[in-house]
């Protein structure tokens, strides 16, 4: 809650330092028109204006205070003596000009308050600067005018009289950590939902990559259960190398009471290096290749020796897989293999 409502005065702050820029860079001198003047053209661009030879409409609107009678401020129509006379006789006539005017009176004495500010005199004149946007007239004040038998126009000139426009230095001061926040908040959101995405992008790709990646483990145990089976045996040596050659090349243990169930379905099923050699190059991605043909020469070169039939297996992997010489020579050089 506390952020909304800095977001809030953020807005504000932006608006009434904005809108006070604009019309210290645009009216900051004082423009003078009659008041038939702007019934018939309006005032263009201007904002801090003087309207003369204008007359007080038949009925006003005030805000105050109900416990203490106190009166705020009064809205009244500046008109013309000829739209003051047609609006008097009920003939179409438009108000152009509406005033808000501080008041600081009581209701008791309103009366003699608007007389004292020329209610009863036939020419006055107003001075200060147009509201627009969220300071303009509200829909009540105006339903309130309307209802005494006036009709707004929709390019009513509402003026605050008294007001003059605020220094530049001001207005900056107001704007600019306002429009800075606003800033940050639009960049954090942003930055938020670029994360939100990022995080999204990197669950989508674990979940395609993390099928190969398993694949790619099965294959690994598969190659090397089908090596240290080459002989028809597996005695608690090979076992114990298996599962350190695959804690070695995956970081993850291989139990024992898992690899006894994985030897047993390779037995029962007839898993051959062929069937498993084509498979592999159609699912594996290079990398998971070379670990695969890895482990087994691993398994194959545990005692530093590769048998016939090791040696016959590791080519046919070699070959099916497609792997680099370079690899070959490398793991050769690394153990201590001397017969490739």
């Amino acid at each position: 809650m506390p952020y909304l409502i800095l977001i809030v005065l953020a807005c504000m702050g932006v608006w009434y330092g904005g809108d006070g820029l604009w019309v210290s860079l645009t009216s900051n001198k004082l423009t003078t028109f009659n008041v038939e003047t702007v019934e018939e053209h309006g005032i263009g661009n201007n904002r801090y204006i003087k309207i003369t030879d204008g007359t007080w409409g038949s009925g006003i609107v005030y805000q105050y205070d109900q416990d203490t009678g106190a009166v705020d401020y009064v809205i009244f129509a500046l008109e013309s003596p000829e739209t003051y006379q047609a609006i008097a006789e009920g003939r179409p006539a438009e108000v152009h000009v509406l005033v808000k005017k501080d008041a600081h009176t009581n209701v008791s004495r309103l009366e003699q308050w608007m007389i004292e500010n020329g209610a009863d005199e036939e020419k006055v004149e107003v001075q200060g600067v147009t509201l627009v946007g969220f300071d303009s007239i509200d829909d009540s004040s105006r339903n309130l005018i309307e209802s005494m038998d006036m009709k707004i126009s929709d390019d009513v000139v509402f003026l605050e009289e008294g007001k003059k426009p605020e220094s530049m230095t001001k207005n900056l001061l107001i704007f600019i950590p306002s429009a800075l926040f606003l800033l940050f908040v639009i960049y954090s959101f942003f930055r938020k939902e670029d994360e939100t995405e990022e995080i999204t992008e990197t669950a989508d790709v674990a979940e395609v990559e993390a099928p190969g990646e398993t694949r790619a483990n099965d294959c690994i145990k598969q190659v090397m259960i089908l090596m240290m089976l080459a002989d028809g045996e597996a005695d608690l040596e090979e076992v114990s190398a298996i599962q350190n050659i695959y804690k070695q090349l995956t970081e993850m243990d291989y139990e024992t009471a898992q690899l006894n169930l994985d030897i047993k379905q390779i037995q029962e099923e007839g898993i051959t290096l062929k069937s498993l050699l084509k498979e592999m190059n159609e699912s594996l991605s290079d990398d998971g290749k070379r670990v695969t043909f890895e482990a087994a020469f691993l398994i194959a070169a545990a005692d530093s020796l590769l048998h016939p039939g090791e040696r016959e297996m590791l080519k046919s992997i070699e070959s099916a897989l497609h792997i680099p010489d370079e690899i070959v020579r490398e793991l050769c050089e690394r153990h201590g293999v001397e017969d490739w």
